[in-house]
């Protein structure tokens, strides 16, 4: 017995000392080198760095988190190799990372996240990757200078935010392999080649938004074309930029043999809007994509249009605000599952994205931590063929009597469908509401505030009350924006307002690139626009909308069209485009925390 309580006290005194999760390891105060610290640290531990000068080639193989004292004071250094290699999932902060032949190398399916980083004198890259791998980064107020090329993107998914990268001698930002990185309210200046290099492949993706890129040795940026022959899904948005005093083009797009400017489009869709040109020595933009550029500065700072309730038209006009676009889930050319055929209504459910494709017969479940279609339900209550296809337009989630539906308009009928909701699945048919007495044909539901909304007729937006499906005093209320006015689709609702879109685009046949696209918000309560955002550069055929965690989800039913002028395709459709109705460098953190977590293309 005595035996048996020692022991039991001795396994006591060995748990109660072992190192909590999560601890914090001090160097040099508990362990006298920062080998030694990596090496007894587990998952979850933060490594504590004392200012002054640490050398030698470092690995950090577990979820660590090594934090500095202060980033100038706090220096890790190597003549040669790499300064650190991250094999696991890597935080940095408040550090500088000096010399070697890279800063900090992240190996195949590593994930590094840098907060307040100075990374220099790197004689390759200041932030490399393993080529043909998947990595993760998130980047964030950092600096890197003097370094080869400062980040080396291969494959990589994630984010660069507010980062000062300059005077390195070759590229600021240079994408390899199939990456998709959005890069945002960042200065990219002095470089010895371009601000930003995209070697197109086959999935590229890029998203710049409200940069500062001057004074580069080349270009601005620079797309080179991809040399893949087949088809390729490459996606490229340059929206609020400043391109200024660039050696060569502000934006160029070359050839991939010897990075000359031609005159064939590359082979990527591009989604130009409010960028701003100056003193770029050659031309602002190469001549292949002269026209987006041009376009690109096509918005009025104002909008006048009209709308009505009852007999009463009223005239007002509103400014005509600039969303941040922040990603794009391309559902025409998925990376797994299923591809639709033309996008309707749009609904945010946890972690899913729930998408109608009409002329497919199905609804779209999108996991948004991975970007995966992991189901297509194609059971669903309409008729139709594959020339004649009457199929599901808008949706949303709807609680009743407890339970929770899938709400789905029916532009064929005047019905409204309840599918159960269970586990993230729709299932069978519960019940189908006529809603005749307020909208026929809607394209779109919205259940909120006790009531039902429904778009209607290209230009009106109706509501009614859910217990009684009689229509509520004062709708529907009709918006004209622009002559002809444009197509009302979409509706959601979030923040307390109602949130719409409309397709500018000039008549049921004719649906051209145009810049008269936009979503607005109303109130809920008499359908009165409250605010006004454009989106002429990205989406020519807004449809479904909805509002979640601060972020706007629109699907665009465009599908591919030949442009007038030069008969090439053009901004094909079937995307979902993910905003911000107005993110800043400094407010932009908490957008991009509710983003798919995992971005295509991977």
């Amino acid at each position: 017995m005595r035996s048996t309580m020692v022991a039991s006290l001795i396994a006591l005194v060995a748990l109660c000392a072992a190192k909590a999760p999560g601890a914090e390891l001090r160097v040099p105060e508990q362990h006298a080198s920062l080998d030694a610290a990596l090496a007894a640290a587990e998952d979850g531990d933060t490594v504590l760095l004392a200012a002054g000068l640490h050398r030698g080639n470092f690995v950090l193989a577990r979820s660590i988190t090594l934090r500095g004292a202060a980033r100038e004071g706090t220096i890790i250094a190597a003549s040669s190799g790499n300064v650190l290699t991250v094999t696991g999932a890597a935080t940095l902060e408040d550090l500088a990372v000096r010399g070697g032949d890279c800063g900090v190398f992240v190996d195949a399916g590593a994930k590094l996240i840098g907060r307040r980083l100075l990374i220099r004198d790197a004689r390759e890259d200041g932030i490399g990757f393993r080529s043909g791998t998947t990595t993760r980064l998130d980047l964030r107020d950092s600096e890197l200078t003097n370094c080869g090329d400062a980040i080396d993107l291969e494959g990589t998914q994630g984010v660069i935010l507010r980062c000062h990268i300059h005077n390195n001698r070759d590229d600021a930002v240079d994408y390899d392999g199939d990456c998709s990185v959005l890069v945002a309210f960042c200065r990219l200046e002095h470089n010895g080649d371009d601000g930003i290099e995209i070697r197109l492949t086959r999935r590229t993706h890029a998203i710049l938004t409200g940069n500062v890129i001057s004074a580069n040795g080349e270009d601005g940026l620079e797309l080179i074309d991809s040399p893949v022959s087949d088809r390729t899904h490459n996606l490229v948005a340059v929206d609020d930029n400043d391109f200024r005093s660039n050696a060569r083009f502000g934006v160029g797009a070359v050839d991939h043999r010897d990075e000359q400017s031609v005159d064939h489009r590359v082979k990527t869709t591009l989604y130009a809007g409010n960028n701003r040109f100056e003193g770029n020595a050659r031309a602002d933009f190469s001549a292949n994509y002269a026209r987006e550029f041009q376009r690109s500065a096509q918005r009025p700072a104002t909008l006048k249009f009209r709308w009505m309730s009852g007999d009463r038209e009223r005239e007002e006009e509103l400014p005509l605000q600039r969303p941040s676009l922040l990603a794009i889930i391309d559902l025409a050319a998925p990376v797994a599952g299923p591809r639709a055929k033309d996008l309707e209504g749009v609904a945010v459910v946890g972690r899913r994205l729930l998408v109608a494709d009409d002329d497919g017969h199905a609804i779209l479940n999108v996991d948004l931590d991975t970007c995966h279609v992991v189901d297509s339900t194609a059971t669903l209550p309409f008729a139709g063929t594959e020339t004649e296809c009457v199929g599901p337009e808008g949706l949303c989630l709807v609680e009743r009597e407890g339970r929770q539906y899938m709400a789905l308009s029916d532009d064929a009928t005047n019905n409204v469908h309840l599918l159960d909701w269970r586990d993230g699945r729709i299932g069978a048919l519960a019940a189908t509401l006529d809603v005749g007495k307020i909208a026929t044909r809607a394209e779109d539901v919205e259940f909120a505030l006790g009531r039902i909304y429904l778009p209607f007729r290209y230009q009106y937006l109706a509501a009614g009350d859910v217990a009684t499906l009689q229509p509520l005093a004062g709708f529907p209320v009709r918006y004209k924006f622009g002559d002809p006015p444009g197509h009302v689709a979409g509706v959601g609702f979030g923040d307390g307002k109602l949130w719409l879109t409309s397709a500018g685009y000039r008549g049921r046949n004719d649906r051209r690139h145009n810049e008269r696209s936009l979503f607005f918000s109303a109130n809920p309560n008499t359908g009165r626009v409250l605010g006004l955002w454009h989106l002429g550069p990205f989406s020519n055929d807004p449809r479904g909308i909805a509002f979640d965690q601060g972020l706007i989800y629109i699907a665009d039913g465009m599908s591919p069209y030949q442009d007038s002028e030069t008969g090439e395709t053009e901004r094909p459709g079937i995307k979902v485009f993910v905003f911000a109705p107005q993110a800043t460098a400094d407010n932009i953190d908490r957008f991009l925390s509710n983003l798919p977590r995992r971005m295509p293309p991977h």
